[in-house]
């Protein structure tokens, strides 16, 4: 044990020792901001992958809607269409056969009496 009151006794022992713990401080920060650094730029890459496939997925499903809204509204106009071709009797509609022959043409035109065709 004679070492170490030696060791107490010199002159430079705080001066290193506080060099050591400064210098121990220094390298261990950089390393936790260095690593930091990394992280978050891995953070960051990673996620605007994740938010460029959502942005593409939810395109896609948007792309799918419209073209769905826009055959809807295609075939609406079409039945439309095909109703107002369909020439009305000149007689009032009392149920008439003139009349259900009218009614018989719309609902052909319409092909509402076929369901799902396009």
């Amino acid at each position: 044990m004679g070492w170490i009151s030696r060791l107490m006794g010199v002159r430079w022992l705080p001066y290193v020792a506080i060099g050591v713990v400064a210098w121990t401080g220094v390298v261990s920060g950089y390393a936790y901001f260095r690593g930091y650094s990394s992280a978050e730029e891995t953070y960051f890459v990673e996620m605007n992958k994740a938010l460029a496939n959502q942005l593409a997925s939810l395109l896609t499903q948007k792309e799918l809607e419209i073209k769905l809204v826009l055959r809807a509204e295609r075939r609406k106009h079409n039945v439309s269409k095909q109703i107002a071709a369909v020439k009305k009797p000149a007689a009032a509609c009392d149920m008439s056969d003139e009349c259900l022959q009218w009614y018989d043409d719309i609902l052909r035109a319409s092909s509402s009496d076929r369901p799902g065709t396009d």
